[in-house]
């Protein structure tokens, strides 16, 4: 091949947001500009020569590759970068009757190629749609699986495109990518990279096999994502811009995605596999110093860590920037405590045990988690729904480098530790330019309150280090903190 029923749930109204972070909004620069260019001059039946010959490792794999799709009668599927046409003919009558395919490539005479083929064959199923170097132009939310082969190395945009594919897809829809697991002058990125790129953009792995030792095939779901507010967002004039992502920075080898100028604040729902699913499930809150959302690094790489230890990872997009005349973390802690409620509320439906809903939060996040534990007994906000009837409380918290908590040697007022705060397990780095003393002090105070706590302050590891690995010691904090919550009983499976 060349490049390229929504849940009714009770108790709010729901808004299925086409992205986690909205991708298309990005500054992003082409990361091989003209890539495609080429294929415009192409010789059609010579692609098909190459591609469709049985000599072909994909081809000979198609069986095995049409099982991991899952077809079923009525499903609407997008062969993007489908080039020859090859896997849209073969998915057609696996999706009849009922059913289509949209077949999606950039380059207009591989259209034509299609729908010739397609009406020698005589299927009527199958529909060609001309994309650009940054959107698939597909329907949104129109597609249940939408599938790549031997593509991924040819987005000149990757983020924008992913983005659009997650645009297009239903809740709950699937992304396959089949492409080559090692990089060269020709593939820019190998597997590892490819699946951390497809996280980042908001879908949950869920799992792939090799199909030769040149290509590799992998899934991805689309997670649930529900608006935190029914209606009005409080507070909310229409005085912020437009929601997006800051200018990647090109000299971090993986970007760390930099979301601002959130207003309509969301959960994003990570589930862990069935076998492993504990009950137990975090809220999870990204830093940023309440100006963005540092929504990868401290966002979805976190659920997929939690989803790893049996844990449901619930992704909050609260609001930033700060909200002019208000405390910074007003509106943010809004929208946490409705978060933990909305969670809880439907914790039946997602099969999430109602007293382990914890909260863990990063730099500014660890801030609003720990005022949204030691704040619950009073909201911020006037209650608007049932939902609000349920309560807000933290089970446990997990803090880390924690920034805020402190206002010259004492605790934030805000930060009101009392013998009702939930367990919290700390990690903070000793070189920290927001000092340690941050979690120390609200440690000092749960041991004076009676709490179980947990502090670990690593020699080295300055700020901002997430989850990813390092030579320096703070690495090892998310193994503690599985042990941690081990000994609280709450990864354990019921």
């Amino acid at each position: 091949m060349t490049r390229p029923h929504r849940s009714l749930l009770p108790l709010f109204v729901i808004a299925l947001f086409l992205a986690a972070a909205d991708l298309a909004t990005a500054q992003e620069q082409s990361v091989k500009p003209g890539i495609n260019d080429r294929y415009d001059k192409e010789d059609i039946e010579k692609v098909v020569g190459q591609f469709e010959s049985q000599r072909r490792d994909v081809v000979q794999k198609r069986d095995e590759i049409l099982a991991a799709c899952e077809l079923k009668p009525g499903m609407v599927v997008a062969d993007v970068g489908a080039g020859t046409g090859l896997f849209s003919r073969l998915f057609a009558p696996k999706v009849a009757p009922g059913g289509k395919v949209y077949a999606v490539d950039i380059t207009e005479q591989f259209v034509a190629h299609i729908k010739k083929t397609c009406k020698e064959q005589n299927i009527d199923n199958v529909e060609t749609i001309v994309s650009t170097p940054t959107s698939t132009t597909l329907p949104p939310e129109s597609t249940d699986l939408v599938f790549t082969c031997d593509v991924y190395h040819h987005f000149e945009f990757p983020y924008k495109m992913l983005d659009s594919i997650r645009g297009a897809l239903r809740p709950g829809g699937r992304l396959i990518i089949i492409d080559r697991r090692e990089a060269s002058d020709h593939i820019r990125a190998d597997q590892e990279t490819v699946k951390a790129e497809v996280r980042d953009a908001g879908f949950q792995w869920t799992g792939g096999f090799e199909i030769s030792d040149v290509h590799y095939l992998m899934c991805f779901r689309k997670p649930l994502t529900l608006e935190v507010w029914p209606g009005d967002v409080p507070g909310e004039k229409g005085d912020i811009g437009e929601e997006g992502l800051q200018p990647l920075k090109p000299e971090e080898k993986r970007p760390i995605l930099r979301l601002a100028n959130v207003t309509r604040p969301t959960i994003t729902v990570y589930k862990p596999p069935k076998e492993i699913d504990t009950g137990a499930a975090v809220l999870i809150c990204p830093g940023g110093g309440y100006s963005i959302l540092a929504i990868n690094l401290e966002g979805t790489e976190v659920a997929s860590w939690l989803n790893s230890i049996g844990v449901t990872g619930i992704v909050l997009k609260y609001r930033v920037p700060r909200r002019k005349d208000l405390p910074k973390h007003e509106a943010p802690l809004q929208d946490a405590q409705r978060a933990i409620s909305l969670v809880r509320s439907n914790a039946q439906a997602w099969g999430i045990d109602p007293a382990r809903i914890g909260i863990l939060g990063f730099s500014a996040g660890g801030h609003l988690s720990a005022t949204a534990a030691t704040n619950f007994d009073r909201r911020a906000y006037p209650s608007i729904d049932d939902t609000d009837q349920v309560s807000c409380r933290p089970d446990f918290a997990v803090l880390v480098y924690p920034a805020y908590l402190l206002e010259g040697d004492t605790l934030a007022p805000e930060i009101r530790v009392s013998p009702e705060t939930p367990p919290v397990f700390f990690a903070h780095a000793g070189d920290d330019g927001i000092s340690a003393e941050n979690s120390i002090a609200m440690y000092v105070a749960l041991k004076r309150a009676k709490v179980p706590a947990e502090l670990h302050v690593y020699a080295k590891g300055g700020h901002g280090f997430g989850l990813r690995p390092s030579q320096n010691p703070c690495c090892t904090w998310p193994e503690r903190c599985e042990q941690w919550m081990t000994t609280q009983g709450i990864l354990q499976k019921q």
